[in-house]
């Protein structure tokens, strides 16, 4: 079929363009799962709640000012899980639970300050 509009053609090629674009955006909604920002339950400005963030990452624990801070648990999407104490710094104090990517198997760590223990050998 030939198109003997010029002005036709580009209608189309801007329709084309169009889809492709929506396409790509919900394509890249999807790789981020849907998952907004939110507040799963509890408080999580001054309190005890569970907070998921855009990552898919669910943060359960005590919060100060929207901060976890004291004893908390992090699931990281990963998968890895840290269990222990996190302090105004950010700095993690606790244990790591983590699947080594190349065997798949299970490792248990503990965060130190910088770094982290895996059998008594501490890397930072």
């Amino acid at each position: 079929m030939k198109i003997k509009n010029k002005f036709l053609l580009k209608i189309m090629l801007f329709s084309y363009f169009i889809f492709f674009a929506c396409i790509s955006v919900l394509e890249a909604e999807s790789k981020t799962d849907g998952v907004k920002e939110k507040c799963l339950s509890g408080d999580c400005q001054n309190g005890q709640g569970v907070f998921i963030d855009a990552s898919g990452t669910e943060f359960r624990g005590t919060f100060v000012n929207g901060k976890l801070e004291g004893l908390a648990e992090i699931k990281f999407k990963n998968p890895e899980t840290f269990s222990g104490v996190l302090h105004k710094d950010l700095a993690r104090r606790g244990t790591i639970e983590w699947i080594d990517r190349d065997t798949q198997k299970t490792l248990y760590g503990t965060w130190i300050p910088g770094g982290i223990c895996e059998k008594n050998v501490c890397t930072s």
